[in-house]
């Protein structure tokens, strides 16, 4: 009898620590951020201004709640997410003037974590910026495959911002280039 309860403990164990380490890989591979990149045709400083003036951006259903010398709280409604809906998120945004912009979730009704940063570096002599975006969210939806669901909406959002901010910045070299056009022509 000895002898067969000594292997039923052992598989039993055994068994235990594959299920833990399955658990910890899972959680692991949760951790992964989303990282997205563009080149935007604007010097950083209009970047900067750019991802600053996102943050009251109606079409993405955002609105800046207070501002600091060095940020803001804002409110945002995403729309759709997928298995989600609607979810809300307030976020606390620093900035550092020119070169980068860290978020973190304060509050959600679905997300359980979210964070991330901008990193706006100079290209081209500073005619140009590499603007890189990195972001995380873990939503509280317990269905198979829900870490690969989250990434793969975290990942089209990233793109969506990008562009939005390339979208922005870029039309705001343009506006600024006519209206020097038009300040030299008037002279």
């Amino acid at each position: 009898m000895k002898n067969r309860t000594l292997p039923i403990y052992f598989y039993l164990f055994f068994f235990i620590a594959v299920g833990f380490v399955l658990i910890i890989g899972a959680q692991a591979k949760d951790q992964k951020m989303v990282v997205g990149n563009t080149v935007v045709n604007a010097p950083p400083k209009i970047v900067y201004e750019a991802i600053c003036q996102y943050r009251n951006c109606p079409s993405a259903h955002r609105k800046q709640l207070s501002t600091s010398p060095d940020g803001g709280t804002v409110k945002e409604n995403m729309q759709g997410v997928a298995v989600l809906g609607n979810v809300q998120v307030i976020w606390k945004e620093i900035g550092i003037p020119y070169t980068h912009v860290d978020y973190s979730m304060i509050s959600s009704d679905k997300f359980t974590t979210a964070f991330g940063s901008w990193t706006i570096t100079p290209a081209n002599g500073g005619k140009s910026t590499n603007l890189e975006l990195q972001a995380f969210i873990k939503a509280d939806v317990n269905i198979p495959f829900a870490a690969e669901i989250t990434r793969s909406n975290t990942t089209k959002d990233v793109r969506g911002r990008l562009a939005t901010i390339k979208q922005t910045a870029e039309a705001m070299v343009s506006k600024a280039a006519v209206s020097q056009t038009i300040a030299v022509k008037s002279k």
